[in-house]
């Protein structure tokens, strides 16, 4: 199974261990799927990760970013974005849609609330 994971997952995950982030996580640590990734959603990942709101919050957690950073770049199939893909006035959503099309993704994993579209962010 082949899905791109979203930045806002990755952070949950490292923010609630417990929650449904942290599973997929945990299945992504266990090699039940293939992460699909792309040189932008992980420079957004490490950018999110370094706010200083964040580090406060994570500093308890860090050997779990560093672990989390080093399996994606390790075992993540990955993808030159071109900016290719324009259908969300989000630059971000088309990013990460074209992450997905690139990779030949069956699934993109995100935590966008349940009724909004994932072109509707903005």
């Amino acid at each position: 199974m082949r899905a791109v994971i979203d930045t806002n997952v990755w952070v949950s995950a490292v923010l609630n261990p417990h929650g449904a982030p942290a599973q997929v996580f945990e299945a992504f640590r266990q090699a039940r799927f293939l992460a699909i990734q792309s040189q932008p959603l992980m420079d957004e990942l490490r950018e999110v990760m370094a706010r200083p709101r964040l580090m406060r919050r994570l500093a308890y957690n860090m050997q779990m970013i560093q672990e989390l950073i080093e399996l994606i770049s390790a075992r993540a199939i990955w993808v030159e974005v071109r900016g290719e893909v324009s259908v969300c006035r989000d630059p971000h959503d088309n990013m990460v849609l074209e992450t997905a099309l690139l990779g030949k993704a069956e699934y993109l994993v995100t935590r966008a609330g349940a009724t909004e579209s994932p072109c509707a962010r903005g």
